[in-house]
């Protein structure tokens, strides 16, 4: 499996809940505690947070870990001299810079 199958095999377990259950906090289940970070940010990214959250229903550490993930996919990708592109039914993208 190359670098970015083995991210996006790993993006893709970040959602399953841990071996029986996981932590819970209101009804959520929750990834296992191992390391803990504060983390500031402006309003506007708290609010960006705040929206994805509630309309995934991911907990925040899960969002870090999917964006970090991405991150990686899209930072070996530039090395590697390749572009990460966004594509629909109607239409393409690059993602030009990371």
């Amino acid at each position: 499996m190359d670098q970015i199958g083995s991210i996006l095999t790993k993006t893709d377990q970040i959602a399953q809940p841990p071996p029986g259950g996981g932590n819970t906090s209101a009804g959520k289940t929750t990834m296992p505690e191992t390391n803990r970070f504060a983390v500031r940010m402006s309003d506007s990214l708290a609010q960006q947070l705040n929206e994805i959250q509630e309309s995934t229903g991911y907990t925040k550490a899960q969002i870090f870990s999917r964006a970090i993930s991405l991150y990686k996919i899209a930072k070996l990708a530039q090395m590697n001299n390749e572009e990460v592109i966004i594509r629909s039914d109607t239409k393409e993208k690059a993602l030009v810079s990371i």
